[in-house]
């Protein structure tokens, strides 16, 4: 390679049980980081590839994310995304405490309450 690539896939536990998607990642995609010096690949999810065996095991970072509870942290992200979230009277630090800091659930909530008319 030329140039280096950087290649995300957020959202493994999707492919996690879509076996030749996982065996695709798992077998060749992430095989290859071992050869190209120019690729790194980040893959992220509530489930991650098992590397505690793979050839590339050696390579990986396993960096567990913990759930986002600073409000700090949210309130740019909601009003970028949700702009007519504060029109609603919703406390968004409700909304978090509630989804106990968890991203995935946090923004399903946030874009429910938008939609409400």
């Amino acid at each position: 390679m030329r140039e280096p690539v950087l290649i995300i896939f957020d959202g493994y536990e999707a492919a996690h049980d879509n076996k030749p998607v996982a065996d695709w990642l798992n077998q060749q995609l992430l095989a290859e980081v071992e050869t190209a010096l120019g690729l790194t690949v980040i893959v992220a999810g509530q489930k991650v590839p098992d590397y505690a065996n793979a050839g590339w095991r050696d390579l990986a970072r396993h960096l567990p994310l913990e759930p986002i509870t600073e409000i700090e942290h949210w309130e740019p992200w909601v009003e970028r995304r949700y702009p007519d979230f504060r029109d609603k009277g919703v406390h968004l630090a409700t909304v978090v405490m509630a989804a106990n800091g968890n991203p995935a659930l946090i923004s399903t909530l946030c874009e429910t309450i938008v939609k409400r008319s």
